[in-house]
């Protein structure tokens, strides 16, 4: 496996390619950091082999991988890009299936705030057209 960390790397899809018209300038995500995020944390301490593998075949991800995704995530957020406000994409990062804010960053962000109304929020948001 490899570590993809640089900004320049040309395999980054299209949604890293900047607003709807897709200009080609590589913008950074939120809720792609947060899932990726979401699966370092999963990934951490599993064996690949189950019940028959050894200290070998365990998956161990670095603390400070995580932790630099974490402070981009709570560095990005509330917006999705530079370019985008919101994007539905936020919901599965807030809640379910990554979870990979904290309730604690979320009431820094919005006081008095927690994860279901965060999700409501951006899926209003999105409804109602806010998403650019």
């Amino acid at each position: 496996m490899r570590v993809c960390s640089r900004s320049d790397d040309t395999c980054t899809g299209i949604w890293e390619r900047g607003n709807k018209i897709n200009n080609g300038y590589v913008e950074l995500n939120t809720s792609s950091v947060g899932m990726a995020k979401a699966a370092l944390e999963s990934i951490n301490g599993v064996d690949l082999f189950g019940c028959y593998g050894s200290h070998a075949s365990v998956i161990h991800v670095l603390g400070d991988e995580i932790g630099r995704n974490r402070i981009t995530l709570e560095n990005l957020l509330p917006r999705e890009s530079l370019s985008k406000e919101v994007d539905a994409a936020l919901l599965s990062v807030i809640s379910f299936p990554a979870f990979a804010v904290e309730d604690k960053v979320l009431s820094e962000i919005w006081p008095g705030s927690d994860k279901a109304v965060w999700a409501d929020v951006v899926l209003l948001a999105c409804v109602s057209g806010w998403a650019v």
